[in-house]
C-alpha cells in the first residue's frame, strides 16, 4: 500500500469512525428528545384527562341544576293550578250556597262595607239581585242600623257585591274577595296544601 492509500485509508477510516459517533451522538440525542417528548405527552394527556374528566363533571352538575330548576319551575307550575283550582271551587261554592246561608254571608260583609255611612246602593249580579238581594240588604240594614237601598244596576260578578255611594263603589264581589285573601295569605295557603316532605 502506498502512502497515498494509507492516508485515504486513514482518512476513511476516520470519517466513518467521526461518522459512526456523530451518528450515535445523533441517536442518543433523539432518543432523549423523544423521551422528552413522550414524557410531556404523556404529562398533557394526563392533564387532559383530569380536565376532560372536571368537565365532564361540571357539565353533569350544570345539568342536574338544570334539570332541578325545570321540575321546579313544573312542581311551582303545578302548584298555581292547584291553587286556581281551590280557589275556583271555593268561588264555586260560595255562589251555589242556599240562600239563608247565602244572606248570612253577606250581611257582615256589607255592614263592614258601609262603616262610617249609613247610605248607599248595593248592586249584586243579576242572578243574585233577584235571588237574595232584597233580603241581603235589609238584613245588613237591620244588623247595621243602615239605610242601604238595593241598586236598579247590576254587575258582571259571581258573587258578593259591590256597595256605591255617589261615584266611589266598594267592590266586595266573591272574586276580589278570595283573590285579596290568596294574595294576602299565599305563603299560608301553600304551606297548608303543600307541607315540606
Amino acid at each position: 500500500m502506498n502512502g497515498m492509500e494509507a492516508i485515504l485509508t486513514r482518512i476513511r477510516s476516520d470519517g466513518e469512525a467521526r461518522a459512526s459517533e456523530i451518528r450515535r451522538s445523533t441517536e442518543q440525542a433523539c432518543a432523549e428528545i423523544t423521551a422528552r417528548y413522550e414524557k410531556e405527552a404523556a404529562v398533557l394527556k394526563l392533564r387532559l384527562a383530569e380536565k376532560n374528566e372536571r368537565d365532564a363533571k361540571e357539565r353533569e352538575a350544570r345539568l342536574v341544576d338544570a334539570a332541578h330548576m325545570e321540575a321546579g319551575k313544573r312542581l311551582l307550575a303545578e302548584r298555581q293550578t292547584l291553587l286556581d283550582t281551590v280557589y275556583d271551587e271555593a268561588l264555586k261554592k260560595l255562589c251555589a250556597l242556599p240562600d239563608e246561608e247565602y244572606v248570612a254571608i253577606l250581611t257582615p260583609l256589607i255592614v263592614k262595607a258601609a262603616e262610617g255611612n249609613r247610605e248607599g246602593e248595593v248592586l249584586f249580579s243579576e242572578s243574585d239581585r233577584a235571588r237574595i238581594g232584597q233580603k241581603a240588604v235589609d238584613a245588613a240594614n237591620e244588623k247595621g242600623g243602615l239605610a242601604l237601598t238595593l241598586g236598579k244596576e247590576t254587575r258582571l260578578i259571581h258573587g258578593g257585591f259591590v256597595l256605591r255611594r255617589g261615584a266611589v263603589e266598594i267592590n266586595a264581589s266573591f272574586e276580589t274577595l278570595l283573590r285579596l285573601e290568596r294574595e294576602q295569605n299565599a305563603n299560608l295557603t301553600a304551606a297548608s296544601l303543600f307541607p315540606k316532605l
